[in-house]
């Protein structure tokens, strides 16, 4: 619903990804929005079981090497990096039924979601202890803002303005 895939099942763990192959300007609210009706989902679910039932979940966002992997026989679409370690190790940080998040991802989306500060924690992998937050939920609706900066598409802004550029040079 949300426009992200399944990349894997990892144990009990599954590894969603936002943004490849096909990435949104909005890629971080879409993870967080996707978050929210997980956790809604996961405990109306658990309303109908015996046991109780519930889930945590890591989300970051960050430059990631997005590729097939295998062979000839079995191809698999994955990501790596820095991005997918913190993800994973924010979704160990976060307790049955929170969200952790990564600095980055609070910032790209803190106009739609609230956040509650965890403090600076070491994160195993990774240089140094990062800022934590917790999802807390949305944000009443509100009309989303007309301009959206293009996170991450550097080389398709400049083929773009390439494009205007060679349209206004030639008048037409």
């Amino acid at each position: 619903a949300y426009g992200g895939a399944i990349d894997k099942h990892i144990g009990d763990n599954v590894m969603g990804i936002f943004g490849a192959p096909v990435a949104h300007d909005n890629d971080p609210e879409r993870a967080v929005r996707a978050a929210v009706e997980i956790h809604r989902r996961v405990e109306a679910l658990a309303a109908e079981l015996p046991v109780p039932l519930r889930v945590h979940i890591g989300l970051a966002t960050g430059e990631v090497v997005a590729s097939e992997l295998g062979s000839r026989h079995h191809q698999e679409y994955t990501v790596t990096g820095d991005a997918v370690n913190l993800a994973a190790r924010l979704q160990d940080k976060a307790t049955a039924g929170e969200t952790m998040v990564s600095d980055a991802v609070r910032r790209a989306t803190e106009a739609v979601a609230l956040f509650e500060a965890v403090g600076e924690v070491p994160i195993k992998g990774l240089a140094g202890a990062v800022p934590v937050f917790k999802l807390l939920g949305l944000r009443a609706a509100r009309a989303a803002p007309r301009d959206r900066a293009f996170v991450g598409r550097r080389a398709e802004v400049r083929q773009l303005t390439s494009v205007l550029e060679g349209c206004l040079d030639a008048g037409r």
